[in-house]
């Protein structure tokens, strides 16, 4: 059973359908403008879960809206969020370990784009 921190609440799952039930966002009343998030990745999922938050990064401030599409070609488990690139949406740090990434170790995962 993997868990999964969001403020607070430690949310308890076994399988990814479950997650993205979990986590409809909709549901949750957040009282600040920003919060900080964490969470624990295990196995090969590491770099990806790094890659994905940099790129939220760097639509932050593209000056346009996106639709973010997690698992596009799955009818069960598809997940779509927006995010407004007009800056009202960013991420303000990605952190490792505890370590917060400099400006150069984030650029350094956008040349490893696959």
């Amino acid at each position: 059973m993997n868990s999964y921190k969001i403020i607070t609440e430690t949310l308890r799952v076994d399988t990814v359908e479950e997650l993205i039930e979990a986590t409809k966002i909709k549901r949750l009343k957040f009282d600040n403008d920003e919060i900080e998030v964490s969470f624990t990745v295990k196995g090969d999922g590491k770099y990806s879960v790094l890659k994905i938050l940099r790129h939220l990064d760097l639509i932050g401030g593209q000056g346009h809206s996106y639709d973010i599409v997690l698992d596009p070609d799955s009818s069960d488990t598809k997940m779509k969020v927006g995010w407004d690139g007009d800056g009202a949406d960013r991420i303000n740090d990605i952190k490792v370990d505890g370590h917060k990434l400099s400006r150069e170790e984030l650029k350094s995962l956008d040349k490893n784009k696959d």
